[in-house]
């Protein structure tokens, strides 16, 4: 993600095309890209830590740190994200496992999009609360998953990605 924002800051730079707010916007975002990826691996390591403590959190905000983390690779693929989010829900929880199982989920739907060519690429997040549970959606026009795999996405190492696209353990830790 973050190799991407510099090959065209450099690139747009080498052809004279780079605008002034370019290289700030793009040097904030690779330095969230590298401090996320960093809580990654520590989130990885504390996977199976049974001691991690809930804490009261706004999902929007997770909602919008994980936009801005993909925001560079959705727009470079042509793909619009609409979001749908009820202000003000706040959950008790677990924020950072939050934040990679929307992740995974918004990657699958990238990865979908570009495999079978959409033209009109689009994601749909919504995130609101009813009486008893805070709902989130995520819907994309990218061809859904086929009934012959739909029991098996969940399961460690089962991947439609090629082998060095994807290590089917994404669906099944989220």
């Amino acid at each position: 993600m973050h190799t991407t924002r510099a090959s065209s800051v450099q690139l747009r730079e080498t052809l004279n095309l780079l605008e002034q707010n370019e290289i700030q916007d793009s040097m904030e975002g690779i330095i969230t890209s590298a401090k996320f990826l960093s809580q990654t691996i520590d989130d990885f390591r504390d996977f199976l830590r049974t001691d991690k403590v809930k804490v009261l959190f706004d999902l929007k905000k997770t909602i919008m740190d994980i936009y801005n983390i993909i925001k560079a690779n959705y727009e470079s693929n042509g793909i619009i994200i609409d979001f749908q989010l009820d202000e003000n829900i706040t959950y008790n929880g677990y924020p950072r496992e939050l934040s990679q199982v929307l992740l995974n989920i918004l990657n699958n739907a990238k990865d979908a999009l570009i495999t079978h060519d959409i033209d009109h690429k689009y994601v749909l997040l919504k995130c609101y609360k009813n009486d008893v549970s805070i709902i989130i959606e995520i819907l994309d026009n990218g061809g859904g998953i086929p009934d012959t795999i739909i029991n098996k996405i969940f399961d460690p190492y089962f991947t439609t990605k090629h082998q060095s696209q994807g290590t089917g353990i994404g669906l099944y830790m989220s």
